[in-house]
């Protein structure tokens, strides 16, 4: 995916169809995460005692896939549209990746009722590539 706001409303997309397996390829993967991102992470993380890679991608993944039958619920099959797509904390800069969080944006149905969507965490980026970082409550 080539932006972050690509990477968002391509996973509202694949929330509306129900499509799971789609969704995983835009969500950042075990080998993505353990192998390039988490070495970038510095002292911010490492310093929590027995917190791996491992661990913290299990985290992340317990968190999406509860979170992922929830969204599922809400917009599988519904006709909405999509609006002010935005990130909104400070970017943060883990050496060759920049990672996105607080993404929002407002969710607009056919009937006119519009709610803001907050549980798209962040997006992962790096050499003009983005992929979902996770979902959260």
């Amino acid at each position: 995916m080539p932006t972050k706001e690509d990477v968002i409303l391509k996973t509202m997309e694949l929330l509306q169809k129900g499509d799971i397996e789609s969704f995983n390829k835009v969500l950042l993967s075990r080998k993505e995460h353990n192998e390039y991102f988490w070495p970038n992470i510095g002292e911010r993380f490492h310093s929590d005692k027995g917190i791996n890679a491992d661990i913290a991608y299990d985290m992340m993944q317990a968190e999406t896939q509860m979170r992922l039958k929830v969204l599922i619920a809400a917009y599988k099959g519904k006709e909405f549209s999509l609006e002010n797509v935005k990130c909104s904390r400070p970017l943060e800069i883990y050496g060759p990746f920049e990672l996105h969080l607080g993404c929002n944006l407002d969710v607009i149905f056919k009937d006119g009722k519009k709610i803001k969507e907050t549980t798209i965490n962040g997006v992962i980026c790096t050499n003009n590539l983005c992929k979902l970082y996770h979902l959260k409550d």
